[in-house]
């Protein structure tokens, strides 16, 4: 079987949904967590709330735990995705028409804002 994860912008959570639409599991630590993006066993999101945060989870499956959050440094996030081979996260902002990157350490998921 096999399942996705969506955000949900108009309430609290990530969801675990399965091939059919079927709710498998939520997570509601942060509101509005709209854009999402995976690699290997983690799940990185982005809220789109004042101030906007990226959130980082460890996939285990059937559920999402919290790991950490950064404040992104602007808001209206609008898109997010990762570059696997220099672990770096970026986020577009709508409100600035720019784009701020983060840089993934595995030690204790530190992340390096850089503009």
């Amino acid at each position: 079987m096999s399942s996705f994860y969506i955000g949900n912008y108009t309430n609290r959570g990530i969801y675990l949904l399965d091939e059919n639409f079927c709710l498998l599991n939520s997570s509601n630590d942060f509101c509005n967590p709209s854009y999402l993006c995976q690699n290997k066993d983690m799940v990185y999101c982005i809220t789109e709330t004042f101030p906007a945060h990226l959130v980082c989870y460890r996939n285990l499956g059937t559920s999402l735990t919290y790991i950490d959050s950064v404040l992104i440094g602007s808001d209206g996030p609008c898109f997010l995705t990762i570059d696997t081979t220099r672990n770096i996260l970026y986020v577009a902002c709508y409100t600035i028409r720019f784009y701020f990157s983060f840089f993934i350490k595995q030690r204790w998921f530190y992340w390096e804002k850089t503009i």
